[in-house]
């Protein structure tokens, strides 16, 4: 009988890992999925914007310097 509720126990603790360990993968899933299609295409439309920025301020200079 003792034997049997540990054994019950340990399964319990099991399938408790087991939700924990979905959970935590299912957050890192999701932190990736933020980090790959929300943050970085954010990050490289700025940089594409600042770099668009410099350009005309490098033309402006330009067209400064032929006057």
């Amino acid at each position: 009988m003792v034997l049997h509720q540990m054994l019950n126990l340990l399964f319990e603790f099991h399938n408790q890992l087991k939700l924990f360990l979905l959970y935590l993968n299912f957050q890192y899933l999701s932190k990736m999925y933020h980090y790959i299609f929300l943050w970085l295409p954010y990050q490289i439309h700025l940089l594409l914007y600042h770099l668009q920025m410099l350009n005309l301020l490098f033309e402006f200079h330009n067209q400064l310097i032929l006057i």
